[in-house]
């Protein structure tokens, strides 16, 4: 993309609908040779495009701008953002552009002066161009090529991976909810059912908790014994499942006997970060345990304290 078109809004081919996430009715003006002739192009598009940042790293950035099929070469809109050359500051130093990603974060991407114009590179990540794509395209115009359709297929090692990447950012879906919602965003991967259920497996998170309420093992002085009758008859033993752990005799029972544990999510991060909320009950004694944590990793912490 030419860097230094000094337009308030980007101006691409239509090659570049692919990368649209939202679209808006909206009429304007280009002046590109004169102000007799000006270009007329009416609907806005947010496009997430994907550059390199001065590190290495892939980055999405968020960018409004027209698409036209007489646009041969797209112009990125650095009006309101600092340019610097190569040479301008140091001999040594290279060209870059200041940009903003999806998250905030400014970020320097280098420019690439090799020819008579400025060029910002996007990134040809195939990983990075499947989460460019994982917010759902509005546009009115169907896409026409999925972001993988020009790529060799991936690896089954690739493949695997990029499954467990969406299953951990996409609230840690499983089975037919994973796969309708990537079908949904337009992910250029086709993942069968059977993936989406047998992704779980391989996410530690979803092995220890998996958002579901799990009656523990005793442990302690209390492990092995024999399991009473609720209602006081201490002669009736319950033997139906040998994996069912017996409840100690006694009026209020054994404290750390019998407990479940929940793992919440707040929604909206907190004061320090803190994300989700791990709660244990004892079921004798009702007391309660809460624990705020940063990452679902952290709930196996909760239950071995």
């Amino acid at each position: 993309m030419i860097a230094d078109s000094g337009a308030s809004k980007s101006l691409v081919p239509p090659s570049f609908d692919r990368y649209v996430v939202s679209y808006a009715d909206q009429a304007v003006s280009f002046r590109l040779a004169s102000d007799a002739a000006p270009l007329s192009v009416r609907g806005v598009k947010t496009f997430h495009l994907l550059f390199v940042d001065e590190w290495g790293g892939v980055r999405i950035v968020s960018e409004e701008g027209y698409s036209h099929e007489s646009i041969g070469r797209p112009l990125f809109a650095c009006g309101r953002r600092k340019l610097s050359l190569p040479g301008e500051e140091s001999p040594s130093e290279p060209g870059w552009v200041w940009l903003k990603d999806v998250h905030g974060e400014r970020f320097r991407s280098p420019v690439d002066q090799t020819g008579n114009v400025p060029i910002l590179r996007l990134a040809k990540v195939e990983e990075a161009v499947v989460a460019a794509n994982v917010c759902p395209s509005v546009s009115p115009c169907p896409l026409r090529q999925s972001a993988l359709s020009g790529q060799a297929e991936i690896s089954p090692e690739n493949r695997s991976h990029l499954l467990f990447v969406l299953h951990s950012r996409l609230g840690h879906a499983t089975g037919q909810r994973l796969e309708a919602t990537l079908k949904e965003k337009g992910v250029g991967v086709q993942f069968s059912a059977k993936e989406c259920k047998e992704v779980r497996d391989t996410c530690k998170a979803c092995r220890v908790v998996n958002f579901r309420r799990r009656k523990l093992k005793r442990r302690g002085v209390t492990a092995g014994m024999r399991k009473r009758s609720r209602k006081g008859d201490e002669s009736s033993v319950h033997e139906d499942d040998k994996e069912k752990e017996p409840e100690p005799a006694g009026p209020g029972g054994q404290f750390n006997a019998d407990i479940y544990h929940d793992l919440k999510d707040m929604k909206r991060k907190g004061i320090g970060r803190f994300r989700y909320v791990s709660v244990i009950v004892d079921l004798q004694t009702r007391r309660k345990s809460l624990w705020a944590l940063r990452s679902k990793d952290h709930a196996v912490r909760h239950l071995i304290s």
